[in-house]
């Protein structure tokens, strides 16, 4: 490289360096800024939120609003896994793992152990789509709120603070949705002056483009080996198609929920018995058959045949009020046609779903 290439490049990486540390610094500073008010039991003004956040455009309309919308919280128990606290949860901040923008509900959130009236013992968060991020506190996969979850034993609760359509309609002009969601959050600092918070900027969520979303995959993620069984006159052998970026990855491929892959290898790790999943490459092949725009199609090929017998659990559901049975040819086919999560089909359920609904499940006929 010439002289000058490396003196231009040096450059660039102490301005990209200096740049990252003024920004870290200046973040440090207004968390101070934010902590010093508190502890001088200073309140949600409107000057100090716009210091805090460095928004010019709060207007006191947005601080009235925030009032408003935080004098008449929505009080609910914390959605932990397996719990009858689930559906009531969903049915107001949404479905965990729905795709549809219409059923995400943009909020923020006050997790709290039940009948403790001191709201400092508190964490505070916000989402664009609050019914998720809710849940991952409650199942302990935020490692931020993960002992104070399992320190209150199942018995928490959730306050919240979501921007409904009707809210969303008084919303002031000055700011855009994510800002708001913003001033909301840090509101509920000054607020309530949250202990198991360890910040106290509000910060927008990271916005997951598809750009996003790789880059998260290419650094987190572990590589998934999708194999298609090829049966010849002799014998069937598993041929390489494609390597997904992670399990996620593979999921969204087939046009399932988020979490689907992981129960496929629970189950053996086979779909449709044509097709089989596995964490490690099962021999030293690297050359895929297949682009993702192929695999798609296969996939797509592969969910027009009927079903084969041993495949996913299907689930007949009777309505004892009209004695009708529908009978669906899996759980999330059930979830789908029912909204409600795929955690209602469990294999020995006893009690009615609704109170009408009795659920059984079992293999297939076809």
């Amino acid at each position: 490289m010439h002289l000058p290439c490396l003196i231009w490049s040096h450059c660039t990486r102490q301005w990209q360096f200096s740049t990252v540390a003024k920004k870290r610094d200046n973040y440090f500073r207004l968390n101070n800024l934010a902590v010093s008010h508190m502890r001088n039991n200073g309140g949600p003004t409107r000057s100090m939120i716009q210091t805090v956040l460095e928004y010019d455009n709060v207007t006191d309309e947005h601080i009235s609003l925030c009032e408003e919308m935080t004098s008449n919280p929505i009080v609910l128990s914390l959605p932990v896994p397996n719990t009858e606290h689930v559906l009531p949860f969903a049915a107001v901040a949404g479905p965990e793992n729905s795709k549809d923008p219409a059923k995400r509900t943009p909020g923020c959130y006050l997790i709290k152990p039940k009948g403790d009236d001191n709201m400092s013992n508190s964490y505070v968060g916000q989402s664009v789509h609050t019914g998720n991020r809710v849940k991952d506190h409650a199942n302990g996969k935020d490692p931020r709120t993960a002992k104070f979850v399992e320190s209150m034993q199942g018995n928490g609760e959730v306050l919240l603070f979501l921007l409904s359509p009707e809210v969303l309609s008084k919303l002031p002009e000055g700011l855009t949705l994510t800002q708001f969601l913003c001033v909301l959050e840090q509101y509920l600092f000054f607020k309530y002056r949250p202990c198991i918070n360890a910040a106290f900027v509000a910060k927008p969520g990271i916005p997951w483009t598809e750009q996003a979303t790789a880059q998260h995959r290419a650094a987190t993620g572990e590589p998934v080996y999708i194999y298609r069984s090829i049966e010849s006159d002799q014998a069937s052998e598993l041929e390489l198609v494609y390597t997904a970026d992670s399990m996620g990855h593979v999921s969204e491929l087939f046009g399932y929920e988020r979490t689907w892959l992981k129960n496929v290898m629970k189950r053996g790790g086979w779909y449709r018995q044509s097709v089989f999943f596995s964490k490690v490459p099962l021999d030293e092949t690297i050359d895929c058959r297949m682009s993702q725009e192929d695999l798609c199609k296969y996939v797509a090929e592969l969910k027009s045949l009927p079903q084969r017998t041993g495949g996913n659990m299907a689930v007949c559901v009777l309505d004892i009020t009209t004695q009708v049975t529908v009978t669906y040819r899996s759980k999330n086919e059930a979830a789908r046609a029912m909204d409600c999560d795929v955690g209602v089909f469990k294999n020995n359920r006893k009690n009615l779903f609704r109170g009408k609904y009795l659920i059984t499940v079992k293999l297939p006929n076809v």
